[in-house]
């Protein structure tokens, strides 16, 4: 990715321009409440199996998108029922 940097008349950086691409990714990830929100869930709050599955379904929707966007390596078939049968 590449980005530009605005700076003023001192040097001082006062924005940064990125590519569409980038900002239309940006704009497609949780905000940064809900990140939070799901730190706070994995540091030791328990959850109903119910909210406890939602949970995991959101992270695999993250997850799969993220794979799409290619910014984590994608998972094959074979990968995925292995780590199942672990489970």
């Amino acid at each position: 990715m590449s980005v530009q940097y605005v700076s003023d008349e001192a040097g001082n950086r006062t924005a940064v321009l990125v590519p569409i691409a980038e900002w239309e990714r940006l704009q497609q990830q949780p905000p940064i409440e809900a990140v939070v929100a799901t730190v706070e869930v994995s540091a030791g709050t328990k959850l109903s199996k119910k909210e406890q599955f939602k949970e995991e379904f959101r992270e695999a929707v993250r997850d799969m998108k993220r794979m799409q966007a290619g910014e984590i390596p994608k998972t094959s078939l074979k990968d995925l029922l292995d780590e199942l049968r672990d489970v």
